[in-house]
C-alpha cells in the first residue's frame, strides 16, 4: 500500500514537471512567433529533433488552439464572478 502512494507521489511530481517543461517551451519558443520563424530544430540537448516537431504539430493542431481559446474563455468568465463559491462540492442551486 505504501510502495503505491509513493510510486503514485512520483509520477505526480514527474508529470507536473513535465507540463511545466513543455509550457515554458512553448512561451519561449511558440507562442506569438510566426508559423513561418518557429524552430525546427529542438532548443534543449536532452529533446530530440523529432520529440520537438511532434510538440510543434501538436500546438498547431486546430484541436490544441481550439482548447487554448476555450482556457482563456474561462478565464475571462472566471473574472466576472462577483461572490465566490464557498459551498464546498454542491453547486448554487442546492
Amino acid at each position: 500500500m505504501l510502495i503505491n502512494a509513493v510510486q503514485y507521489a512520483c509520477s505526480d511530481m514527474l508529470k507536473c514537471g513535465q507540463w511545466q517543461m513543455r509550457h515554458k517551451l512553448k512561451k519561449n519558443y511558440f507562442d506569438g512567433v510566426p508559423a513561418n520563424k518557429v524552430r525546427t530544430t529542438s532548443p534543449l540537448k536532452s529533446m530530440t529533433h523529432e520529440q520537438w516537431k511532434a510538440l510543434v504539430e501538436m500546438w498547431s493542431s486546430p484541436n490544441h488552439i481550439r482548447y487554448g481559446e476555450k482556457c482563456l474563455k474561462a478565464k475571462v468568465n472566471g473574472g466576472k464572478v462577483k461572490y465566490a463559491h464557498k459551498t464546498g462540492s454542491r453547486c448554487y442551486i442546492v
